[in-house]
């Protein structure tokens, strides 16, 4: 199996290695390629529409750029709103990956969330700032996007952002770990 990954952040390519390992096995992986791509979103996405797309996005420029592959992959980071109505929940940081195959389905998924304080949203959305670079400067660490990444500051180490990026991967291939489940139930009998 070849892989090709929109990005070349060792946390984003790490946590892909490490879906692919957990849902077929180290032994398929013949190859993975990481490319540095542009996104084609703003820095610092504002929404989980933004995130997809930016995700989408890299792993289209992946599938361009890798040959033989048999799985493309996009990751992209940004911080969403949780609101419905009157009720708003704040902001949090989010992971999204979609995964193209070389038929051209894709599948999407999401990791954790983390919140994210206002005052630091204010920062980002005011475009003087990213989230990594807040981080890395509250904890006085350079290059915390490439490693730990903000999870692993708010978690204090227990969640890492090549874990996080791992389970939206994952999230990500469930369209094709179990693809007679999300096929056009036409025909198929479904137990309620």
């Amino acid at each position: 199996m070849i892989i090709g990954v929109g990005s070349s952040n060792p946390a984003k390519t790490g946590g892909t290695r490490d879906a692919f390992v957990a849902a077929y096995g180290s032994h398929v992986i013949r190859v993975m390629q990481s490319f540095f791509v542009d996104s084609g979103v703003p820095h610092n996405p504002v929404s989980d529409i933004q995130c997809i797309q930016g995700a989408r996005n890299r792993a289209k420029a992946a599938q361009k750029r890798t040959d033989n592959g048999n799985f493309f992959v996009g990751i992209e980071s940004g911080i969403v709103i949780a609101s419905f109505g009157d009720v708003n929940e704040g902001w949090f940081e989010r992971t999204w990956a979609v995964v193209i195959d070389k038929d051209g389905k894709e599948g999407i998924g999401s990791g954790a969330s983390f919140r994210i304080p206002e005052y630091v949203v204010n920062r980002i959305r005011s475009g003087q700032w990213g989230l990594g670079g807040i981080t890395d400067t509250y904890t006085g660490c350079k290059g915390t996007k490439n490693g730990n990444g903000y999870c692993g500051f708010v978690t204090n180490g227990v969640l890492c952002r090549r874990k996080v990026t791992c389970d939206a991967v994952i999230a990500a291939l469930a369209e094709f770990l179990v693809p007679t489940f999300f096929a056009d139930p036409a025909g198929v009998a479904v137990a309620r």
